[in-house]
């Protein structure tokens, strides 16, 4: 139990730093859904592996974004949307 008390702070935390983990966390229960309705047709449940990776895929594409979302945005003083239009106004005013 204080295991996942630290995994829900850990987890809680990495949410409110990063840009797309709530996206991708959000997509999980609309793949357990969509898992559920194929269960009942004749095409039947996907192999547990091929859940898991589809999972494994979801979230590893929620931190590389947010890994690289970090690294596109300016380490102090700039904008994220401000990009090279703002630099042209600072160079003119200057």
């Amino acid at each position: 139990m204080l295991g996942l008390h630290s995994l829900y702070f850990g987890l809680a935390v990495l949410i409110r730093r990063s840009r797309y983990l709530r996206p991708a966390l959000a997509v999980l229960p609309v793949l357990a859904g969509v898992e559920l309705m194929l269960s009942e047709t004749p095409v039947g449940r996907p192999p547990v592996a091929v859940d898991l990776g589809v999972v494994a895929v979801v979230l590893a594409a929620g931190f590389v974004g947010c890994l690289l979302a970090e690294r596109q945005t300016p380490a102090r003083g700039g904008t994220r949307r401000g990009g090279a239009r703002s630099a042209e106004r600072r160079h003119r005013h200057t």
